[in-house]
């Protein structure tokens, strides 16, 4: 067997994640071969063993990628926010409105999904993940609660609430009239967290 390039190796690469984030978004995890994957990328399906050990864990290597772009879409929509109020109604309509059309972002908070997810890591692992995901919210949070406008509460209640409220997206065909719900959920989440209780 001959052995690949590092151009190559990197080219393999790339074309099977993009392969992943196309397959897994359209069909799954589950109905997802690794045939699938390495006849869009042209190579034969033992050869995908050089590259990830399972499709779950290039599965988990793409969310990580999702992740991290999430994130960085968020660093520069709230990048000019300096109100609370603002800042929260940005977050959460960024994020919801990233369930609402990214399968792979959407796979993080459904149930069969996110089930397996969690079956892939350790208690402490899985407790690390939660932990830095409250982080973003946190750092966001502390620094709005800085101008004096968020309410007093504790960061990690409120950074839960604002994760809860992107569930609004599971229930989507629950609601006559989805997209007003979703609005006025966040523009109660947003003044709500905001509100002067003194």
């Amino acid at each position: 067997m001959r052995g690949f390039t590092d151009a190559e190796r990197e080219r393999i690469e790339q074309g099977l994640v993009a392969a992943g984030r196309e397959l897994f978004a359209q069909f799954g995890l589950g109905k997802t071969t690794i045939a699938d994957l390495t006849d869009a990328v042209g190579i034969a399906p033992s050869t995908f063993y050089q590259f990830f050990d399972s499709k779950e864990a290039l599965y988990l290597h793409i969310l990580e990628g999702e992740g991290e772009r999430l994130i960085g879409t968020l660093r520069e929509a709230l990048s000019d926010v300096d109100d609370a109020e603002s800042g929260i109604r940005t977050l959460l309509d960024v994020i919801i409105r990233e369930l609402e059309t990214n399968p792979l972002i959407r796979a993080l908070v459904s149930e069969d999904e996110l089930g397996w997810l969690q079956s892939q890591f350790s208690d402490a692992e899985a407790a690390d993940a939660r932990a830095q995901k409250t982080a973003l919210l946190r750092s966001f949070l502390q620094q709005w609660k800085q101008t004096g406008l968020l309410a007093d509460e504790d960061p990690d209640i409120v950074a839960d609430v604002l994760r809860a409220a992107t569930f609004v997206t599971l229930y989507r065909e629950e609601f006559d009239d989805y997209d007003r719900v979703r609005d006025a959920l966040i523009d109660v989440v947003a003044v709500g967290v905001t509100a002067d209780r003194g």
